[in-house]
């Protein structure tokens, strides 16, 4: 199957994406997956938005200042040179405001979080993974899921079937967990969430849409 394994904020990103755009997507994507297999050892690989994400990390646990890490990722590499910047000040517009809220010390939390859901009745396993985790004193933990892309915009839909993900694959644990869209600098927490209890159902009908236009195709690539 095209489809068998996929990380939920990519997942996210194509389900809501509208027709035309995410023929194009899934396109990217086919190619992609396609130079992968033909040259698995290929250099250039790998996720554009893990070196940022990883900044944002250390800034919140004061281990480095994003804006200097961001310029410094740009110099290296000029393919970032648009993005990085964005991401950066969404993410800091979101982190100055959480910061004024709970005006609490940061404890710092070296952990790797992360899980996966099967969705047994199509075959497609949703991952969930690189979540930054923060302790404040007295305060708990937080946990923070990315979502990256330009478009679409995280809506609230599409958020709140994101964070029924993480929860079934999280089992429930994790009361403060949280989706980021980082551009727009806009948090959505599960706390904050009425599940419906049709969200399997729903994710389900949408990959099936999903994956009958990726195999539609996939097959101009054979």
């Amino acid at each position: 199957m095209p489809i068998d394994t996929i990380a939920l904020r990519k997942l996210l990103k194509l389900l809501y994406l509208p027709p035309n755009k995410r023929q194009g997507a899934i396109r990217t994507e086919i190619r992609n997956q396609i130079a992968k297999e033909a040259d698995p050892d290929a250099e250039g690989g790998g996720d554009f938005h893990i070196p940022f994400w990883s900044d944002a990390k250390q800034h919140v646990y004061g281990k480095a200042d994003l804006r200097q890490r961001t310029l410094a990722r740009v110099e290296s590499n000029r393919r970032r040179q648009r993005l990085y910047p964005e991401l950066t000040e969404g993410f800091l517009g979101w982190w100055q405001q959480e910061k004024r809220w709970r005006n609490l010390p940061i404890v710092y939390v070296p952990t790797k979080m992360k899980s996966k859901l099967l969705l047994a009745e199509i075959g497609v396993t949703i991952k969930i993974d690189n979540i930054m985790t923060l302790a404040f004193e007295e305060s708990g933990h937080m946990h923070v899921y990315p979502y990256f892309s330009e478009s679409p915009d995280l809506n609230a839909e599409a958020a709140r079937i994101g964070l029924w993900v993480i929860n079934e694959a999280f089992q429930g644990e994790h009361a403060d967990m949280r989706i980021l869209d980082v551009l727009r600098g806009q948090a959505f927490r599960k706390s904050e969430q009425k599940f419906r209890g049709d969200e399997r159902a729903h994710l389900l009908g949408m990959c099936m849409q999903l994956i009958s236009e990726w195999e539609t195709l996939w097959d101009e690539y054979q």
